[in-house]
């Protein structure tokens, strides 16, 4: 494992493990995932009128290192496995989505 993980777009890690994740525990939700991208151009189009599209604005084409050895070393803290804590996401995320659909 990396001590280290570039993320260019934590959006678009999710899109691409989250289908295959999904996949094993609920393969009709699975296909509902977008796996598409935005343009850029589209983002900072958008964020003119949308303020949650103007936050992303300021991170299109940055990409920042994030690293976790420090929490590891004095912690001893150790982090879930990546496709686990996809998967354990997805399933609150649809969830939420069908208890909203409930009410």
């Amino acid at each position: 494992m990396q001590p280290w993980l570039p993320v260019k777009d934590p959006l678009r890690a999710l899109r691409v493990r989250s289908p295959a994740s999904c996949a094993r525990s609920s393969p009709t939700e699975a296909a509902k995932v977008p796996t598409r991208t935005m343009p850029d151009t589209v983002v900072k189009l958008l964020a003119r009128r949308n303020p949650q599209m103007a936050m992303l604005r300021a991170e299109l084409g940055r990409t920042r290192l994030v690293d976790s050895g420090k929490a590891r070393t004095q912690l001893g803290w150790q982090p879930r496995p990546t496709e686990q804590t996809i998967t354990d996401t997805a399933a609150t995320l649809i969830a939420a989505a069908r208890k909203d659909r409930a009410a």
